[in-house]
């Protein structure tokens, strides 16, 4: 599922005979623009805090700590921005104000802002710029790998290729419809599957479809 997926198409890359099925969720061939412009909003959210002056934004506490609050700041903001960019509006506003006030308190324990802007910067580095998508060029967007899987699997017969699965929310604004359905064509598996309704996070919000459809697809024949 979504990073999870991309990782497990560049293992089946550069492990193809190590893997015979692959079920990936939330996973396009590239991201549009608005999906681009949410990912520049979590750079400028996580960017680092100048610590010149600082001090004198409280004068009855240290450098350090006004430091800590801001890293607080940041990290509740990329936890409300996540969420909100992750799941469907319908799907939010089922939970609720104070479950989603958890989510958000729990992201901010399990996390920091050194580590989050460290994963940002090395699994999305494309499409940083004005809003440009991942292109070819990137050797590790998921467009790129799924051409070298299908350079790979091009001389084989059909019982030694991988066989695949692409699932998406038909209201993912990170990994849009299209471009999973363009994924699929460039791997050249069979027909998307569609969770009507849900946004990017399919296993959270469909969690019962979503594993049947996983294990019908791992136990098929």
């Amino acid at each position: 599922f979504s990073l999870g997926g991309r990782i497990a198409l560049a293992a089946a890359s550069t492990y193809p005979h190590l893997i015979r099925r692959l079920h990936i969720t939330g996973v396009g061939a590239e991201r549009d623009d608005y999906a681009n412009i949410v990912l520049a909003s979590w750079r400028d959210i996580l960017a680092p805090v100048p610590t010149t002056g600082l001090d004198a934004v409280t004068s009855n506490r240290a450098p350090v700590d006004e430091m800590e609050q801001m890293q607080q700041l940041q990290l509740r903001s990329f936890a409300w921005s996540t969420i909100l960019a992750t799941y469907s509006n319908e799907f939010v506003a089922s939970l609720g104000t104070a479950r989603i006030q958890a989510w958000v308190d729990a992201i901010c324990t399990q996390n920091t802002v050194q580590g989050l802007r460290a994963l940002l910067e090395q699994t999305h580095e494309g499409g940083g710029g004005g809003g440009s998508a991942v292109d070819d060029s990137d050797v590790w967007s998921p467009a790129a790998i799924a051409k070298r899987i299908a350079t790979l699997q091009s001389d084989l017969s059909a019982d030694e290729r991988i066989v695949g699965r692409l699932c998406v929310g038909m209201r993912d604004n990170m990994a849009a419809p299209l471009q999973v359905e363009r994924l699929a064509a460039i791997l050249e598996w069979p027909g998307v599957k569609y969770f009507d309704g849900a946004g990017h996070a399919v296993p959270m919000e469909c969690g019962r479809e979503w594993r049947s459809d996983l294990l019908q697809f791992l136990s098929s024949s």
